[in-house]
């Protein structure tokens, strides 16, 4: 009898452990699920589990329901249709039929709130198997906020873009009369000497001086100086009519006129024309030697595409001939050609 009893207790006993050690899995079990389900819940991103042939919505977190606007019970009795107006029967098919295939996807779409109001979202998608049944589970980010971050970002890298051109531009312009400067002259000349012999077309220099500046600066004043070579700079410029001529500040009171692609009368004809230009300002010069207001001389030099001589012996040649315009007397033009000044 006592063994029996003891038999009886042993067996009490181990039957006990069974439940115990039981028990104790399942509450590891649950306290994993619980975990698990936490952590979805709180998820910064909305979840939604998502049955793959009805497209009926089964499981949203916190973070689905506060991005749509509906309770956990409205969401859940709902289907992606209802909340993607992108979405139709026949592209959910497609997608489900991709998922399965990749496993995964990203796509961008629009999610529609209760309250009928759209915004962006980048849907990340997942597809996994559970006791041979396949289901959706996919996180939906909303990109409102990194598209507006993103345009913003583009607006100021296009603003800093535009300031550097302009900052770029001021660089390649004269201080004091707004055309282009010494610097924009020697890298745009070196392209356009190169552009006329790739071409096979002609390439011309005009040097031009103002007369007398000198003395006009000692009679009237340095102020009165600059504001003379601001209007003669706007006025030369004007008068340059193509969109490949150019003229720069050379230096002092010079200039440069570079024309590409020009016959020799037409150079002849535009030296004429920058000529009378000034002359038409009528800007008073006492202290001028053969007139009484404001002149310019020009030296020009005029090349084709097969004349063996670099663009620094060019822009010599152009300031020979600028020379000899100035012995000839000033306000005229004269044409650099190899007797001259030899």
């Amino acid at each position: 009898m006592v063994i029996f009893s003891l038999l009886l207790a042993a067996l009490a006993l181990l039957v006990a452990l069974f439940y115990f050690f039981r028990y104790q899995k399942i509450k590891n079990q649950l306290s994993k699920l619980f975990v698990m389900e936490y952590a979805m819940n709180h998820a910064q991103n909305p979840l939604y589990f998502v049955d793959p042939k009805s497209a009926a919505i089964f499981y949203v977190n916190k973070a689905a329901c506060k991005a749509l606007g509906y309770t956990y019970e409205e969401l859940t009795s709902r289907t992606i249709f209802d909340i993607d107006p992108n979405i139709t029967k026949e592209l959910w098919q497609e997608h489900n039929k991709n998922l399965k295939m990749a496993q995964t996807s990203d796509f961008f779409t629009q999610h529609k709130r209760k309250d009928g109001t759209l915004f962006e979202v980048e849907v990340f998608g997942n597809v996994f198997e559970y006791e041979g049944k396949f289901f959706n589970i996919a996180f939906a980010v909303d990109v409102t906020q990194k598209n507006h971050y993103q345009k913003a970002l583009q607006e100021s890298h296009d603003a800093l873009t535009l300031r550097n051109q302009e900052l770029e531009e001021l660089a390649m312009l004269d201080a004091l009369t707004k055309i282009p400067n010494r610097r924009f002259l020697d890298e745009t000349y070196a392209k356009r000497f190169d552009e006329h012999r790739r071409e096979d077309v002609s390439l011309a220099l005009l040097m031009i001086d103002v007369d007398d500046f000198k003395t006009y600066n000692d009679f009237y004043g340095h102020a009165k100086g600059d504001e003379v070579l601001i209007q003669i700079a706007q006025t030369l410029q004007k008068t340059l009519k193509r969109p490949t001529d150019f003229i720069a500040r050379y230096g002092g009171e010079e200039f440069v006129v570079v024309l590409k692609e020009i016959s020799l009368s037409g150079v002849l004809t535009l030296a004429e024309q920058l000529i009378i230009a000034i002359k038409i300002l009528q800007i008073p010069h006492e202290k001028s030697k053969r007139l009484p207001y404001i002149t310019i001389s020009i030296g020009i030099s005029h090349k084709d595409a097969t004349t063996l001589i670099d663009k620094k012996t060019l822009l010599e040649n152009s300031d020979k001939a600028l020379y000899q315009a100035k012995a000839k007397g000033k306000n005229c033009s004269v044409l650099y050609e190899k007797t001259l000044l030899q």
